[in-house]
């Protein structure tokens, strides 16, 4: 369902040219392949974005915020220990299942 979609754009174990076709051969509606691969996507991308502008932080010779570093750690962990529960767990009924 949506949310292994969600984990499957978050971190791109498989190639997309790989997935995509796959994808469209499911049952997976396009609301619940939007949502999933937009919230991935977009999450997925932040941690290369943020390594790009602290690279050229440094190449300017300037320290990296250290309230940064502790923001991105603190939400890595969150997401983390989210993912963990939700995997674990699993949702209690079909009601709460998102992008389903």
């Amino acid at each position: 369902g949506g949310l292994w979609l969600f984990w499957l754009r978050l971190v791109p174990l498989l190639p997309y040219p790989v997935i995509n076709p796959l994808l469209g051969l499911s049952r997976l509606s396009v609301p619940a392949f939007f949502w999933p691969s937009l919230a991935g996507l977009t999450l997925g991308s932040l941690p290369y974005v943020w390594a790009g502008q602290s690279l050229s932080v440094l190449w300017r010779g300037e320290s990296l915020n250290p309230w940064a570093l502790a923001g991105a750690a603190a939400v890595l962990m969150a997401t983390a220990w989210w993912a963990r529960q939700r995997l674990i767990t699993g949702p209690t009924d079909a009601a709460q299942e998102p992008w389903s």
